[in-house]
């Protein structure tokens, strides 16, 4: 099975690419903060991460409504998961961490996204309002 997927590789990165810039060029909601990149880089846009101002749960709620389905891929920070427990890091530890996994959520992007799809999501997120 992943032989015969890597062949598609090339085609699906391109137009994750595609979705990703267009996301980055066309989301314009103060409430929204986007995914930051250096020049010197090329993402291949594996999750489209932004950061949620005031309640996600609204937002990821007022997407479900639109039919657009968001989610938290990292709702726990590292220092607070099971695995980690040995380390003997406690909630407030790394706020920053914290913070994200509380505000962060996934917008949709998968390389079958029709332009119209990729347009539905950029008009949601750009109306959200808390």
């Amino acid at each position: 099975v992943l032989s015969v997927s890597l062949k598609y590789l090339p085609e699906w990165t391109k137009r994750r690419q595609e979705i990703g810039r267009r996301y980055m060029n066309e989301i314009k909601n103060p409430l929204i903060t986007l995914q930051k990149h250096p020049d010197n880089t090329e993402t291949v846009f594996h999750l489209f991460e932004v950061v949620v101002e005031g309640d996600p749960d609204a937002f990821l709620e007022y997407m479900k409504k639109k039919d657009i389905e968001c989610n938290r891929h990292y709702p726990v920070p590292c220092h607070l998961q099971k695995a980690y427990a040995y380390l003997g890091y406690q909630k407030g530890d790394f706020p920053n961490a914290e913070h994200l996994a509380m505000h962060c959520a996934t917008l949709p992007l998968f390389p079958e996204m029709t332009d119209e799809e990729v347009g539905s999501v950029i008009e949601a997120v750009n109306a959200y309002n808390i």
